[in-house]
């Protein structure tokens, strides 16, 4: 081990930023348990019940679970790589469609299957990385890791409720974005897409390079006090 290198290091030194990068991954896998944040303004945004809110969260578990056995049968075949890949896209697509959600069904579909199938692959290929360069501490190196996952609803948790701070806006009806200090948005209130008590739609222009682009219909859930 001491004649390879790793990230430009000595492996015995540079084999410690699989387990970083590791962690960092786990993070965002592991950013669907700060689904309750979202949970109130999703209900309300598309007429559900307590019980329909939770069901993406509850299906995102179950294909989570399942996959994560299918992904381990992969990881032999593909090799950590491409399961990665193949994760993370299946992540991103699913989470994107389940910004341009109009219903509670499609909501489950995209977030819960499509995202928690995607999880499910993904979520042993840091596992698998940090055992194999780590033989002789493997139980850190995974501890470590896996860390990342359990830790990640204390960082998107607080990211996704930094509303105090910032206006949240949704794209697309549920895609959020929350804008601090850079890029702020020209807000302008326009009736032609109308107006109740619990979502009220304006039209958004962002000023990039002293230029107004027009970014349609926006949905603001919550405006800082």
């Amino acid at each position: 081990m001491s004649e390879e290198k790793l990230f430009g290091m000595p492996a015995e030194k540079g084999r410690w930023m699989f387990v970083v990068l590791g962690f960092i991954i786990n993070i965002c896998l592991g950013s669907v348990y700060a689904y309750s944040v979202f949970r109130g303004p999703v209900s309300k945004l598309l007429n559900m019940s307590a019980t329909e809110a939770g069901m993406p969260f509850m299906v995102f578990l179950a294909l989570f679970a399942i996959m994560v056995f299918f992904g381990g049968l992969l990881l032999a075949k593909l090799g950590p790589k491409m399961l990665g890949w193949l994760g993370g896209v299946v992540v991103g697509v699913g989470w994107i469609l389940a910004s341009f959600s109009t219903s509670g069904t499609m909501l489950t579909i995209t977030y819960g299957l499509i995202g928690g199938g995607g999880v499910g692959l993904a979520y042993g290929v840091p596992l698998a990385v940090a055992g194999r360069w780590f033989p002789d501490k493997r139980g850190l190196a995974l501890g470590l890791t896996l860390a990342g996952f359990g830790g990640s609803p204390f960082v998107s948790a607080n990211v996704a409720s930094a509303g105090s701070a910032a206006k949240t806006i949704a794209f697309g009806d549920m895609a959020a974005y929350y804008i601090r200090t850079v890029g702020n948005p020209v807000i302008e209130a326009d009736s032609s897409y109308g107006f109740n008590t619990d979502t009220t739609y304006f039209r958004a222009k962002w000023r990039v390079d002293g230029d107004l682009i027009d970014t349609g219909a926006v949905t603001v859930l919550q405006q800082a006090v």
